[in-house]
């Protein structure tokens, strides 16, 4: 407990958004142009809107020398303490290997690209090779009021790494728009506070989507990879540890998917939606297409019956072949909400601070619950990485990744010591996340112990 503890005071220390507790809310679920969460400013939204080519950035990153900088870190290490918000950071088209922290005293930044194909940042650390999961992340945001639109984001360690974290944010009142999050194991990380994500892209196999934040996903495509041999696929595990609390994952308005090189293979690894990382684990997924790739029980426990009471797992009016609920499992945390209780999940009612954030950043968006009601309006010439009515593309993995040559269905041999990388400030923001699991699920839907998990390594699911 005395992590948990640690955890919530160096959390309640980030600063929040200038602002953010003067923000008017909004009164109802109505949607239409300007429907966007309340905390993005109205030059946010005109910025999520632009283009490189049509805005003034403050920093321009190119690896061919023609920015001011070559590489992310030396563009966030310039930044003096005087900045004016939003700043924002034109990152040109190219794969830059390197490992990128925001820390917290950056507030208000802005990374641009010029597409979730074209830009991209990408690593491998994993916790194969001795990293533990909080030091992973290829990228890592710790700041409020972050803002991301046509970025790609990669860790490429492959299902052999296990934990390998593609990005990880903790920014209150963040926004993520056209960008795409390709993993395996722990892909996207949103761990605590207010985050939106918008027509974006995520991929991987295990727990691909995990955390402890307020998170909504909308209009996003979920792409299910195939994972190592004895592996199964869970798009969520959501981590939330008191009845009374705030966080969720809800995903909405989307498409969950598979990438090519899994379909002739499903029937070898069953996908679950969720299972509880923490046992008031809460998901809703609702309004999304889910294609026939989820196994007909839908939910996969994590530890016996442990947190099976007391999660909160929702489905909502979905379609597609993969929706269908007749053999869904019957444990006492399955919900089947009305249309009312399901409101209370779509930003307008969820975000309950306002969501004029999301309205200042001026992505298309739905406030309440209509699928039809998003806005149309949409950046000049943005990529979309894809779409719900296309099959998925493949998730790419760069050649300068040391893991490219790894076969897939390689067995691991136990991890090595860990060791730690000289990220404090990620450290310090992420106690907890180290001591997450690695574990396997049995063809019979129960979680299992590796081999390679070591003898130091607790069947019993950590407090955090």
């Amino acid at each position: 407990m005395a992590v948990i503890e640690g955890w919530t005071k160096l959390l309640e220390k980030t600063n929040p958004v200038p602002g953010a507790a003067h923000r008017r809310l909004l009164g109802g679920g109505a949607s239409n142009k300007n429907d966007f969460p309340e905390w993005v400013s109205p030059t946010q939204r005109k910025l999520l809107q632009a283009t490189p080519s049509n805005i003034k950035p403050d920093i321009v990153v190119a690896q061919d020398g023609s920015g001011q900088f070559k590489t992310v870190n030396e563009a966030i290490k310039s930044i003096g303490p005087n900045y004016k918000t939003p700043f924002v950071i034109y990152i040109k088209a190219g794969v830059y290997n390197e490992q990128v922290i925001v820390p917290n005293a950056l507030s208000g930044i802005m990374f641009i690209g010029d597409g979730p194909t074209k830009t991209k940042i990408t690593g491998n650390k994993n916790y194969k090779e001795g990293y533990h999961t909080q030091d992973t992340p290829t990228v890592a945001i710790m700041a409020p009021g972050f803002m991301a639109k046509d970025m790609g984001f990669e860790n490429t360690a492959g299902p052999e790494g296990f934990q390998a974290v593609a990005f990880l944010s903790q920014s209150d009142y963040s926004v993520y728009y056209n960008c795409q999050f390709d993993g395996y194991q722990d892909t996207l990380c949103p761990l605590a506070y207010r985050q939106f994500y918008r027509d974006c892209v995520i991929s991987g196999t295990i727990d691909f989507i995990f955390g402890v934040a307020r998170t909504v996903i909308q209009g996003g495509t979920l792409v299910v990879r195939k994972p190592m041999d004895n592996q199964q696929n869970v798009v969520t595990a959501e981590g939330r540890q008191d009845p009374n609390g705030v966080s969720a994952i809800v995903i909405m308005n989307s498409h969950i998917t598979a990438d090519p090189a899994y379909l002739p293979v499903k029937n070898q690894f069953p996908t679950y939606l969720g299972r509880p990382w923490k046992n008031f684990s809460r998901t809703v997924i609702m309004h999304t297409v889910i294609d026939d790739i989820i196994t007909p029980a839908g939910w996969v426990p994590w530890d016996a019956r442990w947190g099976l009471d007391t999660l909160y797992y929702a489905e909502f009016e979905n379609t597609g072949p993969g929706s269908n609920t007749q053999g869904r499992v019957t444990w006492p945390g399955i919900k089947h909400i009305t249309p009312q209780e399901a409101e209370q999940f779509t930003p307008v009612k969820f975000y309950a601070e306002g969501d004029s954030w999301i309205k200042d950043a001026n992505v298309p968006y739905t406030a309440g619950m209509s699928p039809t009601a998003s806005s149309t309006a949409t950046a000049p010439s943005r990529e979309r990485s894809t779409s719900s009515s296309a099959p998925p593309r493949p998730c790419s993995r760069t050649a300068s990744s040391s893991s490219a040559s790894r076969s897939p269905t390689r067995r691991a041999s136990s991890p090595p010591r860990a060791r730690r990388t000289p990220t404090a400030t990620l450290q310090s923001s992420c106690k907890g996340v180290t001591s997450r699991r690695t574990r396997l699920i049995s063809p019979s839907g129960t979680p299992t112990r590796p081999t390679w998990a070591g003898p130091g390594r607790s069947t019993r699911p950590p407090l955090l």
